[in-house]
């Protein structure tokens, strides 16, 4: 995995300029420890590479010019089926090198963007055409590798980058706040898909193209997107499992092709597990696994994960998180992410990533297996609804009323009956809110105009989601958490927490073929009346121990309710004080004392607050 820079400049690169831009390269060492290359082509053109060397390890550096010098590319990611597309373009290129890169440049310039939909695997790269002084840019389907850009100069500039911070620091200049993505972190807790925490500078959405020229308009364009076209599937569910453990056996084998070790994470988890049983069978006892626990028994997860380990016969690596380090979540957000980040769980993501980098370069993660089978846990309350809205009014007033009067537990859901009763009758509160569903919401309608009562209405949500497909109800919840959800959060969190510590992760649930079979299935197949990746446990039965199968969804989740009623809600009261910004003090002030209190387990709207807070606090002391 790799780090990538360019930039256009209208008026001349001074070498003040150039100087800022090898820093910004400098940045993403973390990205690509091994090796960095640049290449200018004065006076306009800069264009810069971190390496991780994972495939083609001795050659294959980067920017990689083409034998006339014309074209020039950086570039992130791997193609999995590089291999083929080589021995169908081997007529056409000579190649040099044994890796993916010259594949990519070669296949870019024999075959231009109609090369981009034959690739598998996941990337980020930026093509520069010297002759026509023309840049392409693409993101793989499902977003896994990141890719910002920004237009100067009245869009006669552009710079592109991997992450954000470096891409702040070629700018060399204050950024103002997108009020709108302020307010959908607090919604979402992310940017939506294009947008960013700054009001000029876009992430390139996954799935995309786009093409910068030279006093034309700038173009981005779609060339995969998720269909949900749940039932279309038309043979047997015999087949169908046939089919998937096809697929899924194939998805795995190919993430395995490296010149390097490949380990695993190790949840205990369905998604997890199965991908480490098939690790195995393809590289016998060489599997290396890795799991985070916590000293609060109801987020800890390593029994699981042993009990996976010891069943497929992994080489076991453990760690346990023992307390909040806030210097840990100010480098990943200020460093790595460089904007608001809502999911806590970057924590122990990113500790499980420093855990596997002493071991491996190269890790499989379980990522995408809830949304293209249906395994969260709003799907059943989506389900429940249906049976819950039929009950009379008066009896469901009294069961919230009964429900909600009791002390919240700081346990988490899947250990605690009444937990889940108490997340349940807030669920349903706040779906009647979430419709058409875009994602999630972390504060309802009337909780944003308390907490940002002057920008509350802001949002890009309707900037990007036409009515395309008419899917409703688990279809649409499923479709909308696989083209939101997963690239805004999931996979932004994984890439920004193995890559901080220089390993990559590949998530073999997100194979693309694995994903259109996924979707083209009816969702009846995917979930009954009490549980989801139904499809999953009648295909895989015989791969995991039963008790595996059996275990209720836990999620990668942070005791967030016990750090709050210590220091983190001390540091929280005294931020708030202090800060100014569009976040109402006196909400944010009741919110923490009813968690402390125990009224309510406000904790993971308050870790949104304190994670903004954090990167505020940043941004204005202009480190």
């Amino acid at each position: 995995m790799c780090g990538i820079f360019f930039t256009f400049q209208y008026n001349t690169i001074s070498p003040k300029l150039k100087k800022r831009y090898n820093e910004s390269v400098d940045m993403l060492l973390h990205r690509g420890p091994e090796e960095q290359g640049t290449t200018s082509l004065l006076p306009h053109v800069f264009c810069g590479h971190r390496r991780l060397s994972i495939i083609g390890l001795t050659d294959s550096q980067q920017p990689m010019l083409s034998y006339d010098k014309r074209y020039l590319l950086t570039y992130n990611g791997e193609i999995y089926n590089f291999h083929t597309l080589r021995e169908k373009l081997k007529y056409k290129w000579q190649f040099r090198t044994r890796g993916d890169t010259e594949v990519l440049l070669a296949g870019l310039i024999c075959e231009g963007m109609d090369f981009i939909p034959k690739l598998e695997g996941m990337w980020a790269f930026a093509l520069w055409d010297q002759q026509e002084k023309k840049l392409l840019l693409s993101r793989d389907r499902l977003g896994q590798k990141p890719l910002y850009y920004t237009l100067s100069d009245q869009k006669k500039s552009i710079v592109c980058c991997s992450e954000l911070p470096p891409l702040l620091h070629a700018l060399n200049k204050k950024q103002s706040v997108d009020n709108a993505s302020l307010a959908d972190f607090m919604r979402y807790g992310y940017c939506l898909p294009g947008f960013t925490f700054y009001k000029n500078i876009n992430e390139l959405r996954a799935g995309y193209n786009l093409i910068w020229q030279e006093n034309k308009e700038t173009i981005t364009k779609s060339y995969w997107k998720i269909r949900p076209s749940f039932g279309e599937f038309n043979s047997s569910k015999e087949t169908a499992k046939e089919q998937l453990e096809t697929l899924f056996s194939e998805s795995v084998k190919k993430r395995m092709i490296a010149d390097v070790d490949v380990g695993a994470f190790l949840s205990g988890g369905i998604d997890s597990s199965l991908i480490t049983s098939y690790a195995n069978t393809f590289h016998p006892g060489t599997i290396k696994t890795f799991t985070i626990g916590f000293k609060q028994k109801s987020y800890d997860e390593t029994a699981f994960a042993l009990k996976v380990a010891q069943h497929i016969g992994t080489e076991h690596y453990v760690e346990q998180i023992n307390e909040f380090k806030v210097s840990t979540l100010c480098e990943l957000i200020f460093y790595h992410a460089g904007q608001p980040f809502g999911d806590a769980s970057l924590l122990p993501t990113a500790k499980v990533s420093q855990l596997a980098s002493q071991h491996v370069k190269v890790v499989l993660s379980g990522d995408g297996g809830d949304e293209f089978f249906s395994g969260y846990q709003h799907y059943q309350a989506m389900a429940l609804l249906r049976w819950y809205s039929r009950l009379p009014q008066s009896l469901r007033r009294g069961l919230a009323s009964l429900i909600s009067a009791i002390p919240e537990s700081s346990k988490n859901h899947s250990a605690s009956l009444l937990k889940k009763a108490q997340l349940f009758i807030r669920a349903m509160d706040r779906m009647k809110f979430e419709q058409p569903y875009v994602a999630s919401l972390m504060f309802d309608p009337l909780e944003m105009e308390s907490l940002l009562p002057d920008i509350h209405q802001r949002s890009h949500s309707s900037k990007i989601f036409a009515a395309e497909y008419e899917v409703k109800d688990i279809a649409r919840m499923m479709f909308m958490d696989a083209t939101v959800y997963l690239p805004q959060d999931i996979l932004c969190k994984v890439d920004r927490a193995s890559m901080a510590h220089s390993i990559e992760a590949r998530a073999p649930f997100l194979d693309h073929k694995l994903v259109e079979f996924a979707f083209s299935l009816p969702i009846s197949w995917h979930r009954n009346c009490c549980s989801g990746k139904v499809m999953l446990k009648k295909t895989f039965s015989n791969r995991l121990p039963a008790v595996i199968w059996r275990r209720r969804k836990q999620g990668f989740a942070v005791p967030l309710g016990s750090w709050f009623k210590g220091e983190l809600g001390n540091d929280l009261r005294k931020m708030n004080e202090e800060i100014d910004s569009p976040v109402k003090k006196e909400y944010v002030e009741d919110m923490l004392a009813k968690h402390i209190s125990k009224k309510q387990d406000n904790g993971m709207k308050l870790w949104r607050i304190y994670v903004y807070y954090k990167w505020l606090n940043y941004q204005l002391s202009g480190d």
